[in-house]
This record gives C-alpha cells, sequence and structure tokens, in this order.
C-alpha cells in the first residue's frame, strides 16, 4: 500500500554511499552504526531527520526503540543542531508518544533515559496530548514515569526519571466500563509490582506513598485488590500507607483483600493493622463475609479463627 497522508507518511529514501537511508524500523534495526552515522553526516541529512514512517515515527523515535547506542543518539543530536534538536526530542508519533516514552515503555536501560534527559527531554510529556501531528489521538495522558511504573523490572529507569524531574503526583487515567478512574503513578507502580525495587524506588525519590485515586483507593487497597505479593502489603504498612482509609465504596485494603487475595498472608497483615477489621462497607458487606466467597482461600482456618477472635468475642 502506497503510503501517503498529508505528505506526513513518506518515508525518506536517499543514498548514503552504498546504501539508502530510510525512516524506517527494519532499516534503522539492521544497520550498525558506522551506516546510521553516515546517514545522519551525509549532504541530504535534513531529509532522514525530518522524514517519518507510516506510524509518524522520526529516526530519534525509531533508534530509542530499536536500542540504538548512544553514539547513534549522539549523531542525531548533532544533526540536529540546537533548534533542530529541541523540536526533534519533543515531536510525538502517531500514539502521541516522545522518545522518552518510547525509552521508558520498551524496556530501554536507565542510560537511555538519562541520556534523553540530560539533552532536555520533559520527564512530564503527556501521552498523545496536544498531539500536533494527529488530532485524532486519544487523550491518555500517560507520562514516562507511569508507563515505567507498569515495569517490575525498572527501578533504574524510575530513579532516572524522579531524579530528571518527574512529577509522580500527576495522575493518568484509568478506563473501566464507562467510568474513568485517575491514578498517580505509585498506585500503577503498586498494580504492577512483583517485589519491592520499583516500589523502594519511588520511596527513595521523594514520592508520595499515601496518594489515592479520584475514587479514594490508596497504594494498599491497589496492591490487595490486584493480588500483589504480601511482601509488597507489609512494606506500604511500614511506610505508613493508610490501613484504615476507606474508598467511594466504603470499603479498607482488608474488603479487598479478603475478596480477592490468594495469599493468607496477606488477609492477615491487614487484619492486625486495622483499627476495625469487622466494618461494613455500603452494601452492608465486613471483610469476614466477603473472604467466604473468596475461592483462593475461603475456609482458611487460621483466618476463619482470628476473625471470629476479632469480631465476635472482641479480643
Amino acid at each position: 500500500m502506497q503510503k501517503t497522508y498529508l505528505g506526513l507518511f513518506l518515508s525518506c529514501v536517499f543514498s548514503a554511499g552504498a546504501s539508502a537511508c530510510e525512516v524506517d524500523a527494519e532499516f534503522i534495526r539492521e544497520s550498525n552504526s558506522d551506516t546510521l552515522i553516515a546517514c545522519l553526516e551525509g549532504s541530504e541529512n535534513d531529509e532522514f531527520l525530518n522524514g517519518r514512517d507510516f506510524e509518524l515515527a522520526t529516526v530519534l523515535h525509531l533508534a530509542v526503540e530499536t536500542e540504538k547506542n548512544h553514539l547513534v543518539l549522539d549523531a542525531i543530536r548533532r544533526a540536529a543542531g540546537e533548534e533542530g534538536w529541541q523540536d526533534l526530542r519533543d515531536r510525538l508519533d502517531n500514539d502521541g508518544r516522545t522518545a522518552l516514552h518510547i525509552a521508558t515503555e520498551t524496556g530501554e536501560t536507565a542510560e537511555t533515559v538519562r541520556w534523553l534527559l540530560t539533552w532536555g527531554a520533559d520527564p512530564n510529556a503527556r501521552y498523545a496530548v496536544e498531539n500536533r501531528w494527529n488530532p485524532l489521538a486519544s487523550d491518555y495522558g500517560i507520562t514516562p514515569l507511569h508507563l515505567a511504573a507498569m515495569r517490575p523490572n525498572s527501578a533504574d529507569v524510575v530513579s532516572a526519571l524522579m531524579a530528571g524531574g518527574a512529577d509522580p503526583s500527576i495522575a493518568r487515567p484509568i478506563e473501566s466500563n464507562a467510568d474513568t478512574y485517575y491514578w498517580p503513578a505509585f498506585l500503577v507502580a503498586s498494580r504492577h509490582a512483583e517485589d519491592l525495587r520499583v516500589l523502594t524506588a519511588f520511596a527513595a525519590g521523594g514520592g508520595e506513598l499515601s496518594v489515592v485515586s479520584n475514587d479514594d483507593n490508596n497504594a494498599l487497597h491497589v496492591a490487595a485488590g490486584w493480588d500483589r505479593p504480601s511482601s509488597v502489603i507489609r512494606f506500604l504498612l511500614e511506610k505508613g500507607v493508610d490501613a484504615n482509609a476507606t474508598n467511594n465504596e466504603g470499603q479498607t485494603p482488608l474488603h479487598l483483600a479478603a475478596r480477592y487475595s490468594s495469599k493468607p498472608e496477606t488477609v492477615a497483615s491487614l487484619l492486625e493493622a486495622m483499627d476495625d477489621p469487622c466494618a461494613a462497607d455500603k452494601k452492608e458487606r465486613t471483610a469476614r463475609e466477603l473472604l467466604k466467597v473468596n475461592e483462593a482461600i475461603a475456609g482458611d482456618h487460621a483466618l476463619d479463627l482470628r476473625f471470629h477472635e476479632i469480631c465476635v468475642e472482641g479480643n
């Protein structure tokens, strides 16, 4: 199919020595550093720098996506010049992503993230917001920090972003059925955490751990509701996240753990941390009642006994 869309989808193709230089993911992935640098330093480098592929990605987007080394990235920056670089680093692809979004989304190393930040990339750029290249793009509002928070092995990237000025208080939309919820990045990290690395990076970077969504879920609600490891629950409790907090349905983290967790120790930790573990939510359901419909841990003798001691015997 011919690539046409108001001229923006045309790939730039020209000769550089024996090879054609194309703004194309396959070409950039398969080319070595010397070939790409030759393209960038050739007589027609402006076409290479300003070209876009059919997804509106630039040579910088594609170099980051295909994990090219910093020799190539430095060559892109030099070839662009000061003003051209400022435009190139902020350009959005068809989905509204900057190169920094791609670096944090595709698992690039923290070194590449630091390199982009050092050379002025916006750590708080919003995914698909104000996309002047594609006005039909959706407004997802996702920052690079949100993307890094989704990856359990991205602690170094989170640290780099926090050190580079990323604002952890920015809330991104999470769509669920007809509702839209807004989550700061730490809630995203709590949803995806498989261990403590990313959460620790947020804490070390000065992030506020007691943030809540617009429906009043805190990190304990999220971690309990998504059945994260018990070590995550203990970490959040140790860091002072409120176990007694209720969301807009009147549910505490214990309610969600009792209903959705597969780990008795998670429920036990929250049970002991709460002031009133026998409280009912807005639908008059207690955590003890919700535990009975949790197929994974319903009938756990130790939990049943402890709930009975607290909620029936008052001990």
